[in-house]
């Protein structure tokens, strides 16, 4: 007798990183890569992140989260504008007016990698929660599949060697590496 065998496709939960429209746009259409932060973020590197617009609950891209940069001292601030593309001035906190740095001694860079950018052509719906960074959401396979990611070709320069005093969860892993006589940290990640 015949057999009807069933697929159950599961769904994904998948971090979302809110971030401002403007700051997104920019990231989705390739002219920025660094999303400036006033705190470290270790627990989503080495991930794909998707990407939705402040004050809306429609994922609009994803990327690979490659790296947080940071602590930035002002002169890596100021030589990594191409990177990050915030205006001397542009959001600056209250407590750090006399710095170039949106959040002073604790800006951040979350890295996103180069060619990773993908713009969804058909933007995802999600119930959103307010007051957070970032938000777990549950995407079943079919919507993933709609919302037909495109890469983007990314415009502002590559990253060469890193910043001077650069400290990077990758850079802090490479010296462990080295100190215990391992070549290679890719398991830790």
């Amino acid at each position: 007798t015949p057999t009807l065998t069933f697929t159950l496709f599961r769904p994904t939960t998948v971090p979302v990183l809110i971030i401002k429209p403007q700051w997104l746009e920019m990231i989705l259409s390739g002219k920025k890569v660094w999303e400036i932060r006033g705190s470290r973020i270790l627990k989503h590197v080495g991930q794909v992140v998707y990407l939705a617009a402040s004050g809306t609950a429609a994922i609009s891209g994803r990327a690979m989260l490659v790296n947080c940069h940071g602590p930035l001292s002002q002169n890596e601030w100021t030589d990594s504008f191409e990177l990050h593309r915030v205006p001397a001035g542009e959001i600056v906190h209250p407590a750090h007016r006399c710095d170039v740095r949106p959040y002073g001694i604790r800006t951040y860079a979350w890295e996103f990698g180069s060619g990773s950018v993908q713009r969804a052509q058909h933007p995802i719906s999600f119930t959103r929660n307010a007051a957070v960074i970032f938000q777990d959401v549950e995407l079943q396979p079919w919507q993933i599949a709609e919302a037909q990611f495109v890469s983007v070709e990314p415009l502002c320069p590559p990253r060469t060697p890193p910043l001077h005093g650069h400290n990077s969860r990758w850079d802090r892993l490479q010296r462990r590496g080295s100190e215990l006589g391992s070549t290679s940290t890719q398991s830790e990640f």
